[in-house]
């Protein structure tokens, strides 16, 4: 698998902040498509509601009021295109605005491979190596 993140800024003229945003791609190279969640996740595990709730967690001081349970994240916690792998584990990332406030800046969360390990395929696995 190949990740890359994408960032871009925008910054309008009298704006009070710039606008930051980025996403990721995570291409499976042999299969030539983007990543999707159950490569990397078994079915049946609950592995979407340790992400939220670990998001949850996480969020910042002043994020949007919308926003009282993990379940009010939506589905935004398991897209591939906010997921970034690395050797402690999977960081999850919002962009600034998107949760809350320019003030709270951009949102991340690190779940480690420890706590994912029973959640993940053996190609999920594989990636925690």
């Amino acid at each position: 698998m190949i990740g890359i993140r994408f960032e871009q800024t925008t910054y309008g003229h009298g704006a009070a902040h710039p606008w930051p945003q980025g996403f990721m791609i995570n291409w499976v190279v042999p299969e030539g498509r983007k990543l999707k969640p159950e490569d990397v996740f078994a079915a049946g595990t609950g592995w979407r509601k340790l992400l939220a709730e670990r998001c949850f967690a996480d969020l910042p001081d002043g994020h949007d009021d919308n926003i009282r349970t993990p379940d009010g994240l939506g589905d935004r916690a398991v897209e591939p295109a906010r997921w970034q792998f690395g050797k402690e584990g999977l960081t999850i990332r919002f962009d600034v605005y998107e949760i809350g406030p320019y003030a709270a800046g951009e949102s991340t969360t690190l779940v480690r491979w420890a706590d994912l390990r029973s959640y993940l395929t053996p190609a999920g696995a594989a990636l925690a190596r």
